[in-house]
């Protein structure tokens, strides 16, 4: 028995026969008929033509030679405007040569007259079976689709633009009279709602209650929908002999919205092969959208951290306290609204100190207030009757606040980030001026104020903060990834054993150390779905993980301080083959801290519990070690580690070397 067709809606293949002998339409019609087939017939190839413009046929049977139009025209028209029909030629002992010319353009297969009808049947079973995997598959000219979507999937295009590209690719290649792509503004809500986003041809096609409809009825479908005959479906009836087909727009975190493609015009109904094209083009969409998000969060990270930067740089540039508050209050200034900023540094007899940046406008009764606020904050420091404070007024450019009470404010101590005693403080009258996110802003900048501060307060001793600022930033990354803290400290162990073992100076080893602490530092700008994902990472997830070199190198080359190490940071994981990333260097090509890096950074990744993995025996890391020696590492770096650990444990070495690897700041 012949299989049921794989057009939704349709229960079993419908054949046509076109010959000009009656006794073989007769013959076939009947054979078949009997087998389950639909069969359908025509004595001219002119009348095949108008059959098929009517209905949609899984097989066509068609002689060679027959008056007006032939069978070689008629198979020209079917490979035309019918591409998903197969074609069996009949063919005469005179006309073998026909027959083979109409395979090279396309015909499945020739039988030669007279036939045996079991002959018919297997040529048949075999033309179905193609004709269904071929259905299934995405040919050439439909991947070109998928191919120009990526091209035009750049990130400086907005997310807009892109979606009516999709819209537009998506109508002329499936011959669409209308695609609409549509976005979910609120995921979060329980009814979300739909924002047309994307949109080409006859919008007029599918009203806005219709096509919300489908799309709502996509959402809950993760594999899709697909409607071929109109008349079945009872939102859509009524709409003659037209076909719809909608696919959600996915993403790590759920469906972003729905693409949905109609077309009304033609018989031919839409087929899960152009779902699955339908499904590939959604996610290129997905993707498109998801990649525009992260990049616009890395961008808003990157121009945070840039402020910072240059604030930082100013307040290193300075060893006075008083230009460390004004510089700091003036670049706050161009980020939020705030009232009064101030640092108190508490005296070796037990009062205290300060300055406090300030608006103009404050009453006697908001400083007063202001005054009991930093007292509080310094609770036993120092006695209140023994606060001194030095007020600094800026002019405003808000209108004065109205409350006599502080509504909002934020503090760090000096004790926590410097050997100093106190409090910086920032306070407004304003309620919700300082929200959580200035909060996180404010959390980074004081302590490279406090830096600052403490480096001029303790001008004299020259002691300066410069691994505090290191911990503030591997504290960042742990903030994304919690194994990420424990690997840069491992790593940090490692390169300084071989650093002592291959003699390095004081100079390089403190270069080494803080490359290796700060080597992840670009991990900030990957999802923590993706860092912690416990399954095999997708292609797509891989190269967003390969970005963490040169984000981190984004970062680090605007701090003059960190100049030194910005280039093993970038190339820590480039091979010594030169099959690595992101410049694909070789050899000595690779700055010397990079592989020093790669070598400690691939030995702790073998050795460590992860969450995607057991830990592997310390001999399997000797032996990985050896085999890549001269492929992914730097050989006499390789061979320098594993005569370490001939005579030294890994957690010997983070302990012999913890002391230099910020411990005590967990």
């Amino acid at each position: 028995m012949p299989r049921k067709a794989d057009q939704p809606g349709q229960t079993r293949p419908r054949v046509l026969v076109v010959d000009d002998e009656d006794s073989v339409r007769i013959l076939c019609r009947e054979a078949l008929e009997r087998e389950g087939y639909e069969v359908f017939d025509a004595d001219d190839g002119l009348k095949a033509e108008a059959l098929m413009e009517s209905r949609v046929f899984d097989l066509v049977l068609a002689d060679i030679l027959m008056p007006g139009l032939g069978g070689l025209d008629l198979l020209q028209h079917v490979m035309t405007r019918h591409p998903d029909t197969v074609v069996i030629m009949f063919t005469g002992h005179g006309s073998v040569d026909l027959a083979k010319e109409a395979m090279r353009r396309g015909a499945f297969d020739f039988i030669q007259k007279p036939f045996h009808l079991e002959k018919l049947r297997e040529a048949m079973r075999k033309a179905l079976d193609s004709r269904m995997r071929s259905m299934s598959e995405l040919p050439g000219r439909e991947l070109s689709i998928l191919h120009s979507l990526t091209l035009n999937s750049t990130l400086s295009s907005s997310s807009e633009e892109f979606m009516h590209t999709v819209a537009l690719s998506a109508r002329q290649s499936f011959g669409a009279d209308v695609v609409i792509a549509a976005m979910l503004a609120a995921r979060d809500s329980g009814d979300p709602e739909l924002v047309r986003v994307g949109l080409s041809g006859a919008q007029h096609a599918l009203e806005e209650e219709v096509w919300t409809a489908l799309a709502h009825r996509s959402l809950s479908s993760p594999s899709g929908l697909l409607l071929a005959d109109l008349s079945e479906d009872p939102l859509l009836s009524g709409r003659g002999s037209g076909t719809v087909m909608a696919h959600q727009i996915p993403s790590a975190s759920g469906a972003l919205g729905v693409i949905i493609v109609a077309r009304s015009t033609g018989p031919d109904p839409f087929t899960p092969r152009d779902l699955k094209l339908l499904s590939l083009i959604a996610a290129q969409a997905g993707s498109h959208t998801e990649n525009s998000r992260m990049a616009d969060e890395l961008r808003r990270q990157t121009e945070e951290l840039e402020h910072i930067c240059s604030l930082s740089g100013q307040l290193s540039a300075t060893l006075s306290v008083d230009r460390v508050l004004r510089a700091m209050g003036t670049g706050l200034r161009h980020r939020f609204q705030f009232d009064a900023l101030s640092v108190v540094i508490a005296g070796e007899e037990g009062g205290s100190s300060g300055r406090i940046y300030q608006r103009r406008d404050l009453t006697l009764e908001q400083e007063a207030n202001l005054q009991g606020m930093i007292e509080g904050e310094l609770g036993d420091i120092t006695a209140p009757d023994r606060v001194s404070l030095l007020r600094e007024p800026f002019d405003p450019d808000s209108d004065p606040a109205c409350s006599p009470a502080v509504r909002s404010s934020f503090s760090l101590r000096l004790e926590e980030f410097s050997r100093l005693r106190g409090v910086i403080s920032l306070a407004s009258f304003t309620k919700d001026s300082i929200d959580p996110g200035t909060q996180r802003f404010l959390s980074t900048l004081t302590r490279q104020a406090a830096t600052a501060i403490s480096n001029a307060h303790m001008y004299e001793t020259s002691e300066k903060n410069y691994f505090e600022t290191i911990a503030a930033f591997a504290r960042a990354v742990d903030a994304k990834d919690p194994y990420t803290h424990d690997h840069s400290r491992n790593v940090t162990a490692y390169v300084l054993a071989i650093a002592d073992y291959i003699g390095l100076s004081d100079l390089e080893r403190s270069h080494i150390r803080t490359a290796a602490l700060l080597h992840d530092i670009g991990k900030i700008g990957v999802p923590e779905a993706i860092l912690n994902k416990p399954g095999a990472l997708t292609d797509e997830e891989y190269e967003i993980i390969k970005r963490h070199p040169e984000i981190g190198h984004q970062i680090l080359s605007r701090v003059a301080a960190f100049r030194e190490i910005v280039p093993a940071v970038l190339h820590h994981h480039e091979r010594f083959d030169g099959r690595g990333y992101p410049a694909r260097l070789a050899g000595e090509a690779i700055p010397f801290y990079a592989r020093l890096l790669a070598v400690a950074d691939a030995f702790d990744a073998i050795v460590s519990d992860r969450v995607y993995r057991p830990s592997t025996i310390i001999e399997y890391a000797m032996e990985e070690l050896r085999s890549n020696a001269g492929r992914q590492f730097d050989p006499e770096i390789a061979y320098a580690m594993m005569d370490i650990l001939t005579s030294r444990r890994p957690a010997d070495i983070r302990k012999d070397y913890s002391t230099e690897v910020l411990e005590d700041d967990r």
